[in-house]
């Protein structure tokens, strides 16, 4: 069963009305062919919105910088083995983050554990645990 949602912009002021759309894959880009309303105006002018194929611009999305400071030594945490399925399932979001330019390679020797959350659709998504480094941390004034 499909539920019908609004789709809404609060900074354009614009919505939709919750009809469902019809979406069809086309070499990994979803398009939207819906009806003539202002928001499917955007997307379709836009159509880089909705792209799972292309690579964000990582210059567009660092354009403000930030600094972490910490006290004392490196946060260190045991390497510890994860199921098979989780580990093809961890690999899998970190090659796609990767590609699409969200995350990018580190050799710091700062690290925390992870771990990965079943979701309610079987899947599994990776997270951090960021207690300990939460400690070492100095905040922001």
């Amino acid at each position: 069963m499909l539920k019908i949602i609004e789709l809404s912009t609060s900074t354009l002021k614009l919505s939709s009305n919750g009809q469902l759309p019809k979406i069809k894959l086309v070499a990994s880009n979803l398009e939207v062919l819906v009806g003539n309303t202002k928001l499917d105006k955007i997307l379709k002018q836009y159509p880089e919105i909705i792209s799972l194929s292309q690579p964000i611009n990582a210059d567009t999305l660092n354009q403000v910088y930030h600094h972490v400071e910490t006290k004392g030594s490196p946060v260190f945490s045991k390497r510890r083995r994860l199921a098979p399925t989780v580990l093809k399932a961890v690999r899998k979001e970190f090659k796609y983050l990767m590609v699409r330019g969200i995350i990018r390679p580190s050799r710091s020797s700062r690290e925390s554990p992870l771990y990965a959350a079943k979701i309610s659709n079987g899947e599994y998504c990776p997270c951090g645990d960021y207690r300990r480094p939460n400690l070492v941390t100095v905040p922001d004034s």
